[in-house]
């Protein structure tokens, strides 16, 4: 692998330039107002007995806005409930809750091992996690649905998540008969077709992209190419940030015609472009785009979280309880499409996570 200290040293370097874009000009203008209305199939908030006290929060910072809207809405049947917030990182959220500061964690990314480790040395049971939105489409922050890229030159178009588990993994937990190392595997015909992929991603150091990555397309193997090339943030020594991980990342890819990526659209430039994927072969194949993100159906769309401490077999506090029935209500997920980038659980989705609470 190529040392994360070395790609960034680079870009300090030679101050990449990268293309001169905007994301408006880069990614699709599509109009949230045109998606299924998902909130109005969820159950209507109804409020039970008051319950006066607070619920401390602790967690992550882009769920600030969403929060917000959540603790508005809920203090028109709960004004007596009120809130401590403390959303500094999705780092925070695991550790205060097993510590007891906090009643409630907000993670804007799967909990990581761990973070479940930790909690389950304090208390011998695993904290209890209920899905309240899904990510963003291709807000930077807010958990956006990875997605493949190649460089334009490249002819493919599209690819199963068990190409995508052989190409940048080597667990084949997806049933793969041999990794993919090379385009002809893919079907590539001519010269190309015997040219060495170069495999794109995020480093390992800080673990947040490529741990969901190894859930969602690896089933939870970790065992990734030994040629993946890693990039993290590139910043000034003052901490000052001059390029993300993902403008890195897509600007060398489009200088190289045999690279792959994965990152989010939010980075794309002229150079490369986004393949479709499936699941497997007999299934669609699936674009990403705001509809497919809120529908689900494209097979890399990622959840935010809210983490409770509630022992199994044993009730929510009455006080949570009572506020998480609010963010999975009619009225809770009116707020996600209130704050703009997140988006609103699917039906089969949000009954789901209603029952894990009871």
């Amino acid at each position: 692998m190529f040392p994360v200290s070395s790609v960034a040293a680079f870009a300090l370097l030679v101050l990449v330039t990268l293309p001169a874009q905007s994301i408006a000009q880069s990614t699709p203008d599509e109009d949230r107002s045109k998606l299924p209305d998902y909130p109005a199939q969820a159950p209507d908030f109804v409020p039970g007995r008051p319950m006066p006290g607070t619920i401390r929060v602790w967690g992550n910072d882009f769920m600030i806005k969403l929060q917000g809207l959540w603790e508005e809405g809920f203090h028109k049947s709960h004004p007596e409930i009120k809130f401590d917030d403390n959303l500094k990182s999705s780092a925070q959220a695991l550790g205060a809750l097993y510590t007891g500061v906090a009643d409630l964690g907000f993670l804007g990314r799967e909990p990581w091992p761990t973070e479940i480790l930790g909690f389950q040395k304090m208390f011998q049971y695993e904290p209890l996690g209920i899905q309240c939105a899904t990510g963003s489409f291709h807000t930077e922050g807010k958990t956006w649905p990875f997605i493949i890229f190649v460089n334009r030159s490249n002819p493919i178009s599209k690819l199963t998540m068990q190409q995508l588990d052989a190409i940048f993994g080597t667990g084949l937990r997806r049933g793969a008969k041999e990794r993919v190392t090379i385009w002809g595997q893919l079907g590539v015909t001519g010269p190309k077709g015997s040219h060495r992929i170069h495999v794109y991603g995020y480093d390992m150091i800080i673990p947040g992209f490529t741990y969901a990555f190894q859930q969602i397309v690896f089933k939870g193997s970790d065992q990734w190419t030994g040629d993946l090339r890693e990039y993290t943030n590139a910043h000034q020594p003052n901490g000052k940030l001059i390029h993300t991980a993902g403008d890195l990342m897509l600007n060398d890819l489009a200088k190289d015609p045999d690279g792959i990526a994965f990152t989010g659209l939010q980075f794309i430039n002229p150079g490369v472009k986004v393949l479709a994927i499936a699941d497997n072969e007999d299934s669609p194949y699936i674009m990403p785009t705001l509809l497919t993100t809120a529908n689900r159906t494209y097979p890399m769309v990622r959840s935010i979280y809210i983490m409770v401490n509630r022992k199994p077999g044993t009730p929510v506090d009455p006080r949570l309880h009572e506020f998480l029935r609010y963010v999975l209500s009619r009225q809770g997920q009116e707020d996600v499409m209130k704050e703009g980038d997140f988006l609103p659980l699917t039906p089969e989705l949000l009954q789901q996570q209603l029952q894990l609470l009871e």
